[in-house]
């Protein structure tokens, strides 16, 4: 899924009047967090770089998260709106999709991929 793919799917189901640079801020937010808390933390984490998402950043970019996962954009991203909104029950709903796909994802990369000191001795 790319960084526009993203955007328009959550527009397509939940319409707001939000910019498309403030939701590439949110995506930004997202990917930091995939990145740092999944990626970095297994051997080879550095061969996929990220250095943020702004205005200038490419629509058609890539996101880390492969399909099926990649559905976890489109929950972040409306949850971001429904915070903004204040809409609390919503925004609970949205995250608990987010978290649910997104613990899948963590689980498959986590069986796939060594984590970072794993079989080096340690004091």
């Amino acid at each position: 899924m790319t960084l526009q793919e993203a955007i328009i799917q959550s527009d397509e189901t939940n319409r707001n009047s939000y910019s498309f640079s403030q939701k590439v801020t949110w995506l930004s937010r997202c990917e930091a967090m995939v990145k740092h808390d999944v990626i970095d933390a297994h051997d080879g984490g550095e061969s996929i770089q990220f250095s943020g998402y702004d205005d200038n950043t490419d629509r058609n970019t890539v996101l880390i998260m492969p399909q099926p996962y990649d559905e976890c954009y489109v929950h972040w991203l409306q949850a971001q709106v429904y915070y903004a909104n204040d809409e609390i029950d919503r925004y609970n709903r949205a995250m608990t999709m987010f978290n649910s796909i997104f613990d899948q994802f963590k689980g498959i990369y986590k069986k796939s991929h060594t984590p970072k000191g794993y079989g080096r001795f340690r004091f």
